[in-house]
Order: structure tokens, then C-alpha cells, then sequence
């Protein structure tokens, strides 16, 4: 019971300027978060690169080979993998 109290007494110590303090970081915590599950990026296979882009997987490849698109590889994998923003790149630059 103690403990509680002691975790409780703080709050009436505080400041208006801390209070505003620790309500602006929180916020701030938080709108951060958000912003970083919106940066995350969905991937597509070469299959669906292909079509998003209205290629064949050969077109892709040729594409990949010579820079015009560059893919990503999952740790471990053998597979490429397309981000959006990088078909997206790719459709600008037709």
C-alpha cells in the first residue's frame, strides 16, 4: 500500500510546464508510432511485380538485370521481392 502511494505522490509535485512536458512526449511517442507503421512497406513476388506493371516475369527480369528495378531478398531467401515504392519508381519511369 505504501508503494502505491509512493508511485501516486509524484503527480502532486508537478508543474504545469512538466505536466505539459510529459503530455507533449507522450503525444509525440505515439503520432511517431503511427508514422512508422504507416513506412512500412508491403512487398510483392516477381509474379505480382509483373503485373502491377503490365510486364511478363522475363520483361521484369531483363528490368531487374539492368537496374531499371531493384528488388529486395529476405534473409535466408532466394526469392525477389518488389516494394511498392519501388513498382511505383517503375511506372513514373516508363
Amino acid at each position: 500500500m505504501q508503494n502505491e502511494k509512493t508511485n501516486v505522490g509524484w503527480l502532486l509535485t508537478l508543474t504545469e510546464d512538466r505536466l505539459a512536458s510529459l503530455i507533449e512526449s507522450s503525444v509525440k511517442k505515439v503520432i511517431d508510432e503511427k508514422e512508422a507503421a504507416k513506412k512500412v512497406e508491403r512487398l510483392f513476388t516477381t509474379e505480382e511485380a509483373a503485373e502491377m506493371l503490365r510486364i511478363s516475369t522475363v520483361t521484369l527480369w531483363r528490368w531487374k538485370a539492368t537496374g531499371r528495378i531493384t528488388p529486395m531478398r529476405a534473409e535466408g531467401s532466394r526469392k525477389d521481392l518488389y516494394s511498392e515504392s519501388e513498382i511505383q519508381r517503375a511506372l513514373r519511369n516508363l
